[in-house]
């Protein structure tokens, strides 16, 4: 194991002020030239240990590692250079695909939480109002007008259902349905509201039976209700993938902006997006881990 190379305090004030005469030309934000003092000064400490570890005295192997390094004014116009880029391309990229990421989720987030369970309340509410009308003997032996309404009132009143049918039979006998709101609609074979299937909403029959007095009669209700289909759910993939693509994006060109990155960061970048660009920040703060990412 190579014993670590320990610089004078004059070599280092040498490289500090090295990285200062750049660091006056940059025209950035504190918290950048903070940063790009700190990589600079460990990007030449390391060049000079290498060279001291490669047999070189320690004046030539500053003088080395300074000559690599170039002058002050040429390393900080492209810096400056990659700032810029930066500044203009990374930002918007960063933005764009956290608006993807946001409108991905709620997409996604929609379709299950709609698709799974949230359509069903309305459904359960206007069945347990029905049911309670029946047992307190509000629905007799036809549709009434106040049964009308309130089946019209639950189709208006809630985006979720499409249509509503209803019937009063004999509980063993299928009749076509006396009323349908709303009534202009297309009756499909089976006397039912005829089915919408779109790119991104479908339709759905969902329906109750329920005992009307004490002759066997029943009263059959179908109510067409809007879910989300399949497209829907494809969108949502969609703007999701674009924020996976467009921050990886900006994951690397960030890196690449501050230090090359290794074939190896920027597949983590892509792979695991937000974890593996977290990942990348936290090592890079690990002294032990400097040496590889400088030099990748």
């Amino acid at each position: 194991m190579l014993q670590e190379q320990r610089l004078s305090p004059n070599a280092l004030q040498r490289i500090g002020r090295q990285v200062e005469a750049m660091c006056r030309q940059l025209d950035e934000p504190e918290a950048v030239i903070s940063e790009f003092r700190e990589e600079m000064t460990g990007h030449l400490i390391m060049s000079v240990e290498d060279l001291l570890g490669a047999g070189l005295p320690e004046e030539d192997a500053l003088a080395k590692a300074l000559e690599r390094f170039g002058e002050p004014q040429r390393v900080t116009e492209e810096l400056e250079s990659l700032y810029r880029i930066r500044k203009t391309y990374a930002r918007w990229l960063f933005k764009t695909a956290l608006v993807f990421g946001l409108l991905g989720m709620l997409v996604i987030g929609s379709f299950f939480a709609w698709n799974e369970g949230l359509h069903n309340i309305v459904v359960k509410r206007l069945n347990h109002e029905l049911f309670a009308d029946a047992a307190a003997g509000k629905i007799g032996a036809e549709i009434t007008p106040e049964l009308q309404a309130s089946l019209q009132a639950a189709v208006d009143d809630h985006l979720s259902l499409r249509s509503a049918s209803a019937v009063i039979r004999d509980m063993k006998e299928w009749v076509p349905y006396t009323f349908t709101y709303p009534a202009q609609l297309p009756i499909d074979a089976s006397g039912n509201v005829q089915r919408v299937d779109g790119l991104l909403f479908y339709t759905l029959y969902t329906g109750a039976m329920i005992p009307v007095g004490d002759q066997g009669k029943a009263l059959s209700v179908t109510l067409q209700q809007w879910l989300f289909s399949s497209g829907y759910f494809m969108l949502g993939a969609v703007f999701l993938f674009a924020y996976w693509v467009l921050f990886g994006a900006w994951g690397i060109l960030n890196v690449y902006s501050r230090r090359p990155i290794t074939v190896f960061w920027a597949l983590m970048i892509i792979l695991f997006n937000a974890l593996g660009y977290y990942a990348y920040l936290k090592l890079r703060q690990l002294s032990i881990f400097r040496p590889a990412l400088a030099k990748s």
